[in-house]
């Protein structure tokens, strides 16, 4: 017959090294980690700067294809022309084409365009949803149709007025809807 009060210490002896084990594994892995980082901090490999300077920066995929463009100004993509010079960035397909892009205009305009995929409309503009401000200061949400036609267009006017308006292109004219605080308007331009 075992003694009762020799079983319970010899299971509290057996926690107590199973727990030194631990914190001796523990203690090896941050004295590890703190050597590494310690060596780390002294060893600075050679041509490593606090500063990176450059006008474009590209990121490449795995199979070496323009993925991410950071640049001052960006350089326009395959098959496209910008409209200004700008300071931004732009996100193209696995193709090339450029899918997103951000930029600070010369004339102060800010803007992010997403764009369709190719083939998927007018070739001329891709651009199917644009977010930006103007260079008065004035934000705006535009919608292009497939045929690059302004389909919608959420804007703040210079009275500091929200506006919806809807558009819809025909080949003898233009007919637009404008919503607003002060009312409704229904316009019709000839082409």
């Amino acid at each position: 017959m075992h003694d009762p009060s020799a079983t319970a210490l010899l299971q509290r002896v057996e926690a107590l090294e199973r727990q030194a084990r631990r914190s001796r594994a523990l203690s090896l892995v941050l004295g590890t980690l703190l050597a590494a980082v310690s060596l780390g901090a002294w060893i600075t490999p050679p041509g490593t700067a606090d500063v990176l300077r450059a006008r474009t920066l590209i990121i490449e995929d795995e199979q070496g294809r323009d993925r991410v463009v950071l640049g001052a100004p960006v350089p326009s993509a395959l098959g496209t022309t910008r409209i200004s010079p700008s300071t931004g960035m732009v996100i193209n397909d696995t193709a090339g084409h450029e899918r997103f892009g951000l930029g600070l205009m010369e004339n102060g305009r800010m803007g992010m365009g997403f764009d369709a995929a190719p083939g998927d409309g007018d070739p001329r503009n891709s651009e199917r949803l644009n977010l930006g401000v103007d260079a008065n200061g004035n934000g705006y949400v535009r919608y292009l149709d497939k045929r690059t036609g302004l389909a919608g267009y959420l804007g703040l006017r210079e009275d500091d007025r929200v506006w919806l308006e809807f558009a819809y292109v025909t080949a003898d004219s233009i007919i637009r809807r404008r919503l607003g605080l002060l009312g409704d308007q229904m316009l019709r331009e000839a082409r």
